[in-house]
């Protein structure tokens, strides 16, 4: 296989591990099994290293892994107690960690990822239609919408940026799934954060698409004051709304408008505040019967402690910060900034989410596609 059809075939294993969820999903609903995602990217990584027989890492990826590693050790040594949560953390960084930087060290496609991805976006949008819509109109079914609100948005967000790509008919194609997305997200979700990553996802594709880039920087950061100035008017006005959009409902329901993310806050700030080095993978969950701290920068202080969480969550906020102000960014890594950024901020863990880690393979441990190929072509 010469290199060029060797690339398109990593993009599409890596456009696949991208939009696993949205696969896995279409398999569960023909055939229901256990352990189907570990199963799928079991798969592709076997496909992967088929494909790629003389592969070559990073050194920077190895140490990151072994950094990781050593964290998990010392984590699991300071939670013996109970490191239920440490061992479940430790597999997903298997399973998307690991896996991402296997099929990051090898020569892949931006725009083939995305593509691929946004295929998988249209056939997933039949699923939407003949089996997620009906099931929303029950509202005992309500509570299962995130997952799928989130994955719908992985869709949205390829095909936003592949759009220019692609031709009438495919348009025309994406244009109708993404109706379809859009009508289950703002009016039979009940997911906050999954229209939060769509408006997130909005403002950058206006603002990498516009010729007056600081007029809407300006306009943007005006919306942003206005919005926090008003925060309790416009929270008043949501509450009292009569809106059928369930995302909006939500206002309505109980007094915390933030699902007790502020009591998880406060919690974070107990464990941060008494123990500056950290407690540990796994700690907070342990004592907070489960729940996460729905933060990722405060879920670093409370498992690295102050210094370090601090330093990685300013490592990380800049290098996403340059690939959104950087002319020269490529749309696959500001499509990844666009998926990790509004959910690890609100929800979610980062542990479990391939987008972050993939990106900071790429920003920051991936070699250059031309040494590789050096080096492939020298062996």
């Amino acid at each position: 296989m010469n290199d060029k059809r060797k690339t398109i075939v990593n993009s599409i294993f890596l456009g696949l591990f991208l939009c696993s969820s949205m696969i896995t999903k279409l398999i569960t609903s023909v055939v229901s099994f256990n352990n189907n995602m570990v199963i799928f990217i079991g798969a592709l990584l076997v496909g992967s290293m088929i494909i790629n027989l003389r592969r070559v890492y990073s050194l920077k990826l190895l140490i990151i892994n072994m950094v990781v590693a050593v964290a998990f050790v010392f984590s699991f040594l300071a939670n013996m107690s109970n490191y239920s949560f440490t061992m479940n953390y430790m597999l997903n960084f298997l399973l998307y960690g690991t896996a991402g930087m296997l099929l990051c060290s090898i020569k892949t496609d931006g725009t083939t990822v995305m593509k691929t991805i946004t295929s998988v976006f249209v056939v997933f949008s039949a699923l939407t239609v003949l089996v997620y819509i009906p099931q929303a109109k029950d509202v005992m079914y309500i509570e299962q919408s995130m997952d799928i609100s989130y994955t719908m948005v992985i869709g949205l967000s390829a095909s936003a940026f592949v759009w220019k790509d692609c031709s009438k008919i495919f348009r025309v194609i994406i244009c109708a799934c993404s109706a379809v997305s859009l009508y289950y997200l703002l009016f039979l979700s009940d997911c906050r954060g999954a229209v939060l990553s769509l408006v997130f996802l909005g403002m950058i594709v206006v603002l990498r698409r516009s010729k007056h880039k600081i007029f809407i920087t300006v306009l943007f950061i005006a919306v942003m004051a206005f919005v926090l100035w008003g925060w309790d008017a416009i929270i008043e006005a949501l509450s009292e709304s009569h809106s059928e959009m369930r995302w909006i409902s939500r206002f309505r329901r109980g007094t915390d408008i933030f699902s007790g993310r502020s009591d998880l806050l406060e919690k974070a700030k107990e464990i941060i505040s008494g123990n500056i080095l950290g407690k540990g993978i796994g700690y907070f969950e342990t004592v907070s019967d489960g729940q996460y701290t729905h933060n990722i920068f405060t879920q670093l202080m409370c498992e690295f402690g102050v210094f370090i969480g601090t330093a990685i969550s300013i490592y990380i906020t800049v290098l996403a910060v340059k690939t959104l102000i950087n002319k020269r960014s490529s749309d696959f890594d500001v499509f990844c900034v666009c998926q990790f950024v509004p959910r690890l901020l609100l929800s979610s863990v980062y542990w479990s989410n391939p987008f972050i880690w993939v990106f900071l393979y790429y920003k920051s441990g991936r070699q250059k596609n031309d040494d590789i190929n050096k080096i492939e072509r020298i062996r």
